[in-house]
C-alpha cells in the first residue's frame, strides 16, 4: 500500500507515489442526520489544487444535506454531546430524553462544552468538572451525571473520534448509602410532615405504606386506584412526563391497607374542592400542587428536605427512596416471604429483592434459629 502524505496547506489532502508519479487525493470522516460515521475517499487527482477543489464540493454537498461535519481532531465536547443525543434520541424512553438533555444543558456544555476530546485529561476534568459539581450537587447526582459523559466519551472512541477513554477508573466522591429508617425516625418524620401542603403529605405517606418508587407515585392517575378492592394498579412512570415504568415486571397490582385508603379518600375531596375554586380541568393525576398541576419530582425532593429538618434528621441522608427500603426491610424482618416482597415491589426477580436486602434477612437468621429450636422442644 502506497504511503500517503498529508499536505499542510490543504487538510484531508494528501499525495502517494503510484508507478513512479505522484498524485494526490483525499479522505474525509462525517456524520449522517442519526450520528453514523461516513468516509469519503477519492484519488488520482494531478495536483493538491484539484484535489481540494473536489473535497470542497463533496463538504458543500454534505452540509446541503444537513449532516453534520466533524473533523476528528477539533471535536468538542458540545459538538460531539449534542450529535450522540441526537443520534440515541429515537430509542430512549421519555424521560429518559429529559434527564439527558438536563445532564447536557445543564452541567455537561456549561463545565466542560468548550474542550476539545483529545485534550480532555483525567487532571482536567476533576479539575474544571468533577471538583465544581461536587461543590453544587450530591455525590449521586454527580454519579449520574459523570455515567452520561462516560456514555458520551465511550460513543466517541467506538466511532474513531478519540483512541481511547483517558477518563476511566476516575474517583468519584463517595455516595452516601441508602437506607431504611429506623422506627423511632420515621415517626419522627411522620409527625413533621406538618410543614408541607397536605399534597406532599399524602405523597410521602402513600410511598411510605406501598414501597412505590418515587416516578410510580407521581405517575398515578385516580383511575389506578380502587378503593372498594382496596388495591393501587402501577401502570407508568413520571418524572417530568408519563413514561413506562423502569422494568415490565414493575406493572403490577398491590394492595394498600384501610388506613390509606381512607386517607386517599379524603384527599380526593379535597382535591375536587381546589379543583372548584381554580376552575380548572377535572385532575387526572392522584398528586397534584397548584392549580391542580401534577407534582414534580425536584419539588418533591425540596419538599422532602424541609420535612427532614424539621424532624431534626438531616444528618441521615434519608431520602424518598428510603421509604421504599423502609418497607422491604419491615417485611424482611416480620419473616414475610421475599417472593411475595419481589412482586409488591416490582423487582424483576427475587434474587434482585435478595441482592439488596440482604442486611434483613441475615439479621432475621437468629430468629429463624430460635424459631426451629422452639419447634424442636415441643416435639
Amino acid at each position: 500500500m502506497a504511503k500517503l502524505n498529508y499536505s499542510r496547506k490543504y487538510p484531508h489532502v494528501f499525495n502517494y507515489q503510484s508507478h513512479s508519479k505522484t498524485f494526490w487525493g483525499f479522505r474525509y470522516n462525517y456524520y449522517d442526520e442519526i450520528g453514523k460515521r461516513h468516509e469519503k475517499q477519492l484519488r488520482g487527482f494531478t495536483t493538491a489544487k484539484i484535489a481540494n477543489e473536489e473535497l470542497l464540493k463533496i463538504q458543500l454537498k454534505i452540509s446541503e444535506n444537513n449532516a453534520t461535519i466533524i473533523e476528528n481532531s477539533e471535536v468538542t465536547m458540545k459538538s460531539y454531546a449534542q450529535l450522540w443525543f441526537k443520534a440515541h434520541l429515537p430509542k430512549w424512553r421519555p424521560n429518559t430524553i429529559i434527564s439527558n438533555r438536563e445532564a447536557i444543558n445543564h452541567y455537561i456544555l456549561p463545565y466542560i462544552g468548550q474542550y476539545k476530546l483529545r485534550t480532555l485529561t483525567m487532571n482536567i476534568y476533576l479539575r474544571t468538572f468533577i471538583n465544581p459539581l461536587s461543590e453544587k450537587v450530591s455525590p449521586s447526582t454527580v454519579r449520574v451525571i459523570h455515567s452520561k459523559v462516560m456514555q458520551i466519551i465511550n460513543d466517541a472512541v467506538n466511532n474513531d473520534i478519540i483512541p481511547r477513554n483517558r477518563l476511566q477508573n476516575i474517583s468519584l466522591p463517595a455516595s452516601h448509602t441508602r437506607q431504611a429508617f429506623t422506627p423511632e425516625d420515621l415517626k419522627k418524620f411522620n409527625d413533621a410532615l406538618h410543614v408541607v401542603e397536605i399534597d406532599f403529605r399524602v405523597f410521602f405517606l402513600t410511598i411510605e405504606y406501598t414501597g412505590m418508587r418515587r416516578g410510580e407515585a407521581l405517575g398515578l392517575e385516580w383511575d389506578d386506584i380502587d378503593f372498594n378492592r382496596h388495591t393501587i394498579s402501577i401502570r407508568r412512570s413520571r418524572i417530568k412526563v408519563d413514561g413506562p415504568t423502569k422494568t415490565p415486571h414493575s406493572v403490577r397490582t398491590i394492595s394498600i391497607s384501610q388506613s390509606l385508603v381512607d386517607l386517599l379518600k379524603k384527599y380526593h375531596i379535597h382535591q375536587q374542592k381546589k379543583n372548584l375554586k381554580s376552575k380548572g380541568p377535572h385532575p387526572i393525576k392522584v398528586f397534584t400542587g397548584l392549580r391542580n398541576h401534577p407534582l414534580i419530582a425536584d419539588h418533591c425532593n425540596k419538599k422532602m428536605k424541609a420535612v427532614l429538618k424539621e424532624a431534626g434528621l438531616t444528618d441521615k441522608h434519608y431520602v424518598i427512596h428510603s421509604f421504599r427500603h423502609t418497607q422491604a426491610s419491615i417485611l424482611m424482618n416480620d419473616g414475610m416471604n421475599p417472593v411475595d416482597i419481589a412482586k409488591r415491589l416490582g423487582h424483576s426477580s427475587v434474587k434482585t429483592t435478595l441482592d439488596i436486602y440482604s442486611h434483613a434477612v441475615d439479621d432475621n437468621d437468629q430468629k429463624l434459629a430460635d424459631t426451629f429450636e422452639k419447634n424442636i422442644n415441643n416435639l
